[in-house]
């Protein structure tokens, strides 16, 4: 990627090597009203503002602007349960997009380099990641741009040492209690006994599982999952005829069309497969993030629990009208929908002090063309998700159910040849309000 004059780029400096090399190319290479630096101090150790200070008097000194921004690791680290690792990353990425969110930068420089990314692919195999964690690092991926990711770590100290670039050392750099560290320190050293371009095998390995991953991510159909609030679903046996390596990938692709990124490993994707294997019953699994997935009858959802777990009744008059309801935005309109699935039903067969509310116990529901029978009992014939079942909207008057929001119409309210005024219901699916 060619630097645009037309872009405004955000380059993310720490004072070490790699980005104060990075920054240097940058001041030798483009006009400073192009783009600025953001330093990030972790408050993990002392010399972290020291360092923040480096950098911005590096940049007042080239007429850069510099941004400095300060995270509490540790306190995200407990508050969260993660490592301080992961809270780190996490904490200095919303930092610098925070930054250039609010000042317009359009692309983030990461001073990654060929070691980096050696290292990160180790990490990805050893955590038992897929072909996608052997793909390693983006030179160009999103808004962010990794200029350096082609050069090695030895290459870069040599530009910086032939060009009297100053720099600082970090020195939890050195710490192999993290797990990078100890790729960085012990493993790769040995593995360059075996081959001393051991870093470059593995980014050419990593080029290589790219192109792969890509054909095979190609091949995944998920054209038959639906998405709604949050809620993932999609047919078992449908998703039984593809091959394991293709499920795997329906199951990451599923998970990312969520929101979810990172941190969905291998173990978690056979968790979901293996319960697709079951017959028995209403099965589920917890996930990373507060998800789960569980399988009824055939269907499989992936959801987030604390979002699809019951939170109380809710009630609200059955008026026309747009209405959200536990996260879903109903519709009760005298107009049909486009594109949504919808029930019809003679307004005027409803009494006046129906409510729309979530199912109580002893409520009862006379299907279109059939008799009465408790709701509960109807749910389970027509083998609605029992996770799902406190979440349905209905409508009634005391225990007497009418209609079912996306479900059925009840046989009392059904319309005839003498309906004179008609009622549409309908779960939006849409944000356009009609």
């Amino acid at each position: 990627m060619k630097r645009d004059p037309n872009k405004k780029y955000l380059l993310a400096v720490s004072g070490g090597v790699d980005s104060m090399v990075m920054l240097y190319t940058f001041i030798a290479n483009m006009p400073t009203e192009n783009f600025a630096v953001v330093t990030v101090n972790h408050n993990l150790r002392a010399e972290g503002a020291f360092d923040c200070n480096f950098v911005k008097q590096y940049c007042t000194e080239n007429g850069v602007t510099c941004f400095v921004k300060s995270i509490d690791v540790k306190g995200y680290a407990l508050a969260s349960g993660q490592s301080i690792e992961t809270a780190a990353r996490q904490l200095r990425y919303k930092a610098i997009n925070d930054v250039a969110d609010t000042y317009g930068y359009d692309v983030v420089c990461l001073a990654h380099h060929a070691d980096d990314n050696a290292e990160t692919v180790l990490l990805h195999i050893t955590r038992g990641g897929g072909l996608r964690g052997a793909t390693g690092m983006k030179r160009l991926q999103g808004r962010y741009f990794r200029p350096l990711l082609k050069m090695s770590k030895e290459e870069i100290v040599n530009f910086a040492h032939a060009n009297q670039i100053p720099y600082v050392e970090d020195k939890t750099n050195a710490d192999v209690a993290y797990k990078r560290n100890l790729v960085r320190h012990e493993v790769l050293p040995a593995l360059r006994q075996i081959n001393p371009y051991a870093v470059r095998a593995l980014n050419s390995f990593a080029a290589l599982a790219e192109q792969e991953d890509d054909y095979l991510d190609s091949l995944a159909d998920v054209s038959f999952v639906t998405i709604e609030n949050g809620v993932a679903s999609l047919p078992v046996s449908r998703f039984n005829e593809f091959h394991p390596v293709l499920k795997a990938r329906i199951i990451r692709k599923t998970m990312r069309a969520l929101g979810y990124y990172k941190d969905i490993e291998q173990s978690h994707v056979a968790m979901v497969i293996n319960l697709c294997k079951t017959t028995d019953g209403e099965q589920s699994v917890d996930l990373p993030f507060s998800l789960a997935a569980r399988r009824s009858y055939d269907l499989l959802t992936i959801y987030e629990k604390r979002e699809t777990t019951r939170t109380g009744d809710c009630k609200i008059p059955f008026v026309e009208g747009e209405f959200d309801f536990l996260g879903q935005r109903i519709v009760v309109s005298d107009k049909p929908p486009k594109n949504d699935f919808f029930l019809m039903a003679d307004k005027d067969k409803f009494p006046s002090d129906c409510v729309i509310r979530t199912r109580k116990e002893g409520d009862v529901f006379a299907k279109f063309g059939s008799g009465e029978k408790k709701l509960k009992d109807y749910l389970i014939d027509i083998k609605y998700p029992q996770h799902l079942r406190d979440r349905l909207p209905v409508v009634a008057s005391g225990k007497n159910v009418y209609a079912v929001f996306g479900v059925q119409i009840g046989e009392k309210v059904k319309v005839s040849p003498d309906t004179e005024n008609k009622i549409y219901l309908y779960v939006s699916s849409s944000d356009d309000v009609r």
